[in-house]
């Protein structure tokens, strides 16, 4: 997985954990939702879960949290955020610490957006550079498709 912000769309960007300098500079160049799918207490934190929605806050941007192990994502995780990011704002920043569980869960909400197969979806990641270091995460983004493959708005 790449250690680079990977952009799905203009409204999708999913990357490493940002600082609270990052942050900011987020704010200014016009995000309005950050999307945290990091655990609290992992290895390099820069911000703590709290921390970060505490900064988001001060920010003037959502903060949506919801904390994402990759040896146990489930396709109601991707349900929960679904639901989260039918109120926020685009364009959002997903990440978590280097971006290997944020890219699958932005690429599913953009695939979603877009109405993509399973196939267009992993083919257009992988034409982005994205490479999946653990199969799990290629199968996870496949088969919610294949499975929950519907329209969603934004």
């Amino acid at each position: 997985m790449t250690l680079k912000p990977l952009k799905f769309g203009k409204k999708i960007v999913a990357g490493p954990a940002p600082t609270k300098e990052q942050l900011a500079r987020l704010a200014k160049c016009g995000f309005k939702t950050v999307v945290n799918l990091s655990k609290k207490g992992e290895l390099d934190q820069a911000l703590s879960p709290e921390d970060e929605a505490e900064v988001v806050d001060e920010l003037r941007m959502h903060y949506v949290h919801l904390p994402v192990s990759i040896s146990s994502m489930k396709h109601d995780q991707v349900d929960a955020l679904i639901e989260k990011m039918s109120e926020a704002d685009f364009p959002a920043y997903f990440h978590c610490r280097i971006g290997q569980r944020a890219t699958p869960f932005a690429l599913l909400l953009y695939a979603l957006q877009k109405g993509m197969t399973s196939g267009e979806a992993l083919s257009k990641a992988e034409g982005m550079g994205v490479e999946w270091n653990a199969p799990v995460i290629r199968d996870f983004v496949a088969s919610y498709l294949d499975r929950h493959g519907t329209e969603v708005s934004h």
